[in-house]
C-alpha cells in the first residue's frame, strides 16, 4: 500500500483507524491562513450555507478568486506538511466553513475515491482555525470502517448518508481539536461533523495528500458499469472548481470498466462490520460461526454438548423445580439471591468444557432453565432480552440449550434472523421490551429444529419466541448468558426521559429481577446518562421499522 507518509509508525496508525491526528501550523502560520481566510470571507460569502450546513469556498468563489487564495497558502503547506509527508503533491485545497447557529449535523458519510484504494492510500487533511469540539461543529469518526467495505464514489455514484443516531454514541469517536492540528483521515472511513451551535463560525482548511506516484482517479457510472478514470493534477483541481455540476475532463483517460455494485451502506451494514473487526465483539472461536453470529444474530452448533452433562442439566431441574403451565423462567421464581447464585453456577460448571472449546475468553453473566408445560398458554411472541452489558462495544451471546429434542410441536426456539442490528435499544424493567406475534412474521422466522447436544447461540437484542409445547412432556432448555471478559455488567434505568446506567449487582441479577421488571430501581451505582434509546413508538410502527429493515437486508445481501 502507497501512501505519502514519511514515517512509519504514522502509516501504521493512519491504515489500522482509518484516521491519525498530528500538530501542523504553529501561531505564525496558523495566523497566516486565518487572515487569507478572514480576507476572502470579508462580506460573509463564505457563510452561504451549501449543503449540510456547511460552505465549500470551491463552489463560493470563482476559480480566479480560489486560486488567489490558495495559491500562498499552498506554498506554505509544501514546507510544513514536510514535517509529516514525504514524495507528495497537494490536491483539492478548499476552506470549509460551518456558520454559527447552524443546527445541522454533516451526516456520516464517505469521501469521493480519489485513487485505486486497493493499492494507494490519498490522506484528507481537515485543519481547523479555531478550536473545535462537539458543540462548534467538530469531527465524528468511526474508526477502521475504511476497511468495512469495498465502494466507488463520486458525483455520480450513490453513496451513503447515515445520521448520527443511527450509529450508536460508542461507535464513533469524537474529535476535538486545537487550532491548527491535523486531522488526517482516510476518504473511505465514515465521518461526518457535528452542528455549530456557538455564536463563531467553525472555518476548516481542508486538502488532500497523495504520493507522486500514486494515480488520480475519478469513477462515474456508464451503462450500468463502473468506469475509471485518470487524470493529472491541474485536471482534477479544475474539475473540483466545478461543484457541484462538474463533469470529466477532456483530457483525462479511460482506463478501466468494472463490474458495477449496487451496495450502499446502511446504519445497520457499519454496525454489523464494525463488531466484526472489532476484537471486544469476538466470542465465538470459528471464524465463520463468528462472521455468521454477528450477521444474522444467531448460530446453531450441532453435537456440541455431551449426554452425561444434559442428562446432569436435566437431573439439576428436575431435582429442585416443577414445571407448571405456560412459560415458566427459573430465576424468576426463585428470589433467593443465593440460590440463583448456586443453580447459575452448577449450569456453567455442566457446560464448562462446551463454553471452553467454543468461546475464546468470556465471562458468564446468569444462567437458567426456561421451561414449557403442555398447553397454548406457553407461547412465547418474539421479543428482546434484557440488556445486561454495554452491547455496542462488547460482545454478547446467550446460549440456549435444549434438553430434549425440539421442533414446532414442543415449543422450539424461534428467532427472526438479523434484527439484532434493527433498533439499538436499551432495554430492562423501565426500558421496557416489546413483543410481536409470530405469525405475523411466519416468512421471516426461522424456527429452529434442533436434537439433544445442540446449541443455539443468540444475541440477547435479537427478536426470538417460542411456540406452545403440544406435547405430554415438558419442554425444558437451559439460557447461558455469556459476554467478552472486559465487559462490565450494567442495568438502564429510565428515569423520566433520561436514561442511566447502572452497576448491576449480584443483588439485583440474582434476586431482584421481578422488582427491577415492576419499575423499581436498581441498586447499583449510577455510572452515567446515555443518549436516549427506547422502542417508545407502536407495535404498528416497530413492525414497520422491521419489515423495512428485512427488506433492505436482503437487497443488501443480494448485492454483497
Amino acid at each position: 500500500m502507497l501512501t505519502p507518509f514519511r514515517n512509519i509508525t504514522d502509516e501504521i496508525e493512519f491504515l489500522a483507524k482509518g484516521f491519525f491526528k498530528f500538530p501542523l501550523l504553529n501561531e505564525h502560520e496558523l495566523k497566516f491562513v486565518l487572515d487569507i481566510y478572514n480576507k476572502v470571507n470579508s462580506e460573509n460569502r463564505l457563510h452561504e450555507k451549501q449543503f449540510y450546513g456547511v460552505n465549500y469556498s470551491l463552489g463560493a468563489l470563482s476559480a480566479e478568486e480560489n486560486n488567489l487564495a490558495m495559491t500562498p497558502i499552498l506554498h506554505l503547506l509544501n514546507t510544513v506538511l514536510e514535517r509529516v509527508f514525504a514524495d507528495f503533491s497537494v490536491l483539492g485545497c478548499v476552506f470549509i466553513t460551518k456558520p454559527p447557529h447552524t443546527n445541522e449535523t454533516f451526516v456520516l458519510h464517505q469521501d469521493w475515491s480519489y485513487t485505486d484504494e486497493q493499492n494507494h492510500t490519498f490522506v484528507t487533511c481537515w485543519i481547523p482555525l479555531c478550536d473545535t469540539d462537539p458543540q462548534n461543529g467538530g469531527m465524528s469518526i468511526i474508526e477502521e470502517s475504511h476497511k468495512f467495505f469495498e465502494t466507488y464514489r463520486s458525483n455520480t455514484i450513490n453513496s451513503a448518508r447515515i445520521p448520527f443516531e443511527a450509529i450508536p454514541d460508542e461507535l464513533r469517536t469524537s474529535i476535538n481539536q486545537k487550532a491548527g492540528n491535523c486531522l488526517s483521515f482516510h476518504q473511505a472511513v465514515f465521518h461526518g461533523s457535528y452542528p455549530n451551535h456557538s455564536h463563531q463560525s467553525r472555518p476548516v482548511l481542508a486538502f488532500v495528500v497523495k504520493h507522486k506516484e500514486s494515480p488520480i482517479t475519478h469513477y462515474t457510472v456508464e451503462d450500468n458499469t463502473f468506469i475509471e478514470y485518470n487524470m493529472t493534477l491541474n485536471s482534477f483541481n479544475q474539475m473540483l472548481m466545478q461543484i457541484p455540476n462538474c463533469c470529466i475532463p477532456t483530457d483525462a483517460q479511460k482506463t478501466r470498466a468494472i463490474p458495477i455494485s449496487k451496495l450502499v451502506p446502511t446504519a445497520s451494514l457499519i454496525i454489523e462490520k464494525y463488531r466484526e473487526y472489532s476484537k471486544n465483539h469476538r466470542l465465538i472461536r470459528q471464524e465463520a460461526l463468528h462472521r455468521e453470529f454477528i450477521k444474522n444474530g444467531f448460530v446453531i452448533l450441532k453435537d456440541a454438548i455431551r449426554s452425561e452433562q444434559i442428562a446432569l442439566l436435566k437431573q439439576l431441574y428436575q431435582n429442585h423445580f416443577e414445571t407448571p403451565s405456560g412459560m415458566y423462567v427459573t430465576h424468576h421464581d426463585v428470589k433467593d439471591m443465593e440460590q440463583n447464585l448456586h443453580f447459575s453456577n452448577e449450569i456453567f460448571r455442566l457446560t464448562r468444557d462446551f463454553m471452553t472449546e467454543h468461546f475464546f475468553g468470556f465471562q458468564p453473566l446468569i444462567a437458567h432453565f426456561a421451561a414449557k408445560g403442555r398447553g397454548k398458554e406457553g407461547i412465547f411472541n418474539l421479543h428482546q432480552d434484557w440488556s445486561i452489558v454495554e452491547e455496542s462495544l462488547y460482545a454478547v451471546a446467550h446460549c440456549w440449550i435444549p434438553l430434549q429434542n425440539v421442533s414446532n410441536e414442543n415449543g422450539t426456539l424461534t428467532v427472526l434472523p438479523s434484527t439484532h442490528l434493527c433498533f439499538n435499544n436499551y432495554r430492562s424493567g423501565t426500558c421496557p421490551i416489546r413483543f410481536l406475534p409470530i405469525d405475523e412474521f411466519e416468512n421471516e422466522v426461522v424456527h429452529i429444529n434442533a436434537r439433544v447436544g445442540d446449541v443455539v447461540i443468540y444475541h440477547p437484542a435479537l427478536f426470538h419466541g417460542s411456540g406452545a409445547n403440544m406435547n405430554a412432556d415438558d419442554r425444558i432448555a437451559v439460557v447461558a448468558a455469556v459476554a467478552h471478559p472486559s465487559a462490565s455488567r450494567v442495568y438502564y434505568h429510565k428515569s423520566g426521559n433520561i436514561i442511566y446506567k447502572h452497576a448491576l449487582t449480584n443483588e439485583d441479577l440474582f434476586s431482584r429481577l421481578d422488582d427491577l421488571a415492576k419499575g423499581e430501581a436498581p441498586m447499583g451505582a449510577k455510572i452515567s446518562s446515555v443518549a436516549y434509546s427506547v422502542l417508545d413508538s407502536s407495535i404498528d410502527t416497530i413492525k414497520e421499522d422491521i419489515n423495512r429493515f428485512l427488506k433492505d437486508k436482503t437487497l443488501i445481501n443480494a448485492n454483497l
